[in-house]
């Protein structure tokens, strides 16, 4: 497992890709934000040239990989409060922001996933959308 941020404000598709042993092409949706992506499909991506434009030009930035992704595909508990909570701020995934949570034991970054989570749950409502409902 990877994880990597979309830095911009873009969803990025990409279809077709092909994995060793893998009879059906994968595709893969990078939304802003912190994605979780699986070994084989990263080792496809990073060859694509709109992600190796967007890696270089900053777009999408690798945030964890090896064991550390691995680790902290179910549990932030091994990284530091800081950076825990600055890819939690980055994620928009509720599944996976779920799952941290049920894995956190530290009172702060608990605090920090339930803020995300409400943020993305919670609509947004003003004069301007509420006159085209």
């Amino acid at each position: 497992m990877i994880l990597v941020e979309n830095t911009s404000a873009n969803v990025t598709g990409v279809s077709n890709l092909q994995i060793k042993n893998g009879y059906q092409p994968k595709n893969v949706i990078l939304r802003p934000g912190v994605n979780q992506i699986d070994n084989e499909l990263w080792e496809s991506m990073k060859s694509i040239s709109v992600i190796k434009s967007m890696l270089e030009n900053g777009n999408l930035k690798v945030i964890l990989d090896g064991d550390d992704a691995e680790k902290a595909s179910e549990s932030l508990n091994q990284l530091h409060y800081t950076q825990a909570n600055k890819i939690i701020k980055a994620t928009w995934d509720i599944d996976l922001l779920k799952k941290w949570q049920s894995n956190e034991t530290r009172a702060a970054v608990l605090k920090t996933i339930e803020t995300q989570i409400k943020q993305i749950e919670t609509p947004v409502t003003n004069e301007k959308t509420e006159m085209f409902l």
